[in-house]
């Protein structure tokens, strides 16, 4: 029989596929690891524009405030959000408690992100939330109304900001803007060099 017209792989070609094979497998695992962040701070931002929008349609539904608390509070995790319908005779009575996913927490941006979000409703305090440049811990907090619109506890008409990331990673940031007169929301991320609306 004659061999020479048959021919495979040699050693070289085939140590050269698998280190191409090897190569993308190791820029792939580096652009999942990119991605499950990116996904787990969207996700959280999803929670909290979700336990927001809830709170409002309640208030509205129910034709009672319905007042927002986000952690840091006593006894509160700092990626807690409670909805609580005020009822008539000053009773309060607990809607809702959502858990922000992931390691998602409130806080304030961190120094590299220098800019509010173009709504401006301002960067908050340490918890990472802000009320019409109303910087004092919360609860009571701000409620929704019956109309829908976002009020103090002095029953004025306010703005908000609620901000939320991972610990230690200043491309999690994310933001939820209220525009107090109609409860309108806006939904920010930070991108390293200015907020991109979702």
């Amino acid at each position: 029989m004659n061999f020479r017209d048959e021919r495979g792989f040699t050693l070289i070609e085939m140590m050269l596929v698998v280190a191409i094979g090897l190569l993308l497998l190791g820029l792939s695992l580096g652009g999942v690891q990119g991605m499950i962040k990116t996904s787990g701070a969207d996700g959280g931002l999803t929670q909290l524009a979700t336990a927001l929008r809830n709170a409002r349609e309640l208030s509205v539904a129910a034709r009672r405030n319905v007042q927002v608390t986000f952690g840091p509070v006593v006894a509160t995790p700092t990626n807690t959000i409670m909805a609580t319908r005020i009822d008539l005779g000053g009773g309060t009575v607990l809607l809702r408690t959502t858990t922000l996913e992931g390691r998602n927490r409130f806080q304030v941006p961190p120094s590299t992100v220098t800019l509010d979000t173009p709504d401006g409703f301002g960067k908050g305090d340490s918890s990472g939330i802000n009320y019409s440049g109303d910087k004092t811990k919360i609860p009571p907090g701000a409620m929704f109304t019956t109309d829908g619109s976002l009020i103090n506890q002095d029953g004025d008409v306010v703005n908000g900001s609620i901000f939320i990331g991972i610990p230690g990673d200043p491309l999690s940031i994310r933001a939820v803007t209220i525009f107090g007169p109609t409860g309108a929301m806006r939904l920010w991320k930070w991108d390293s060099k200015k907020w991109i609306e979702q």
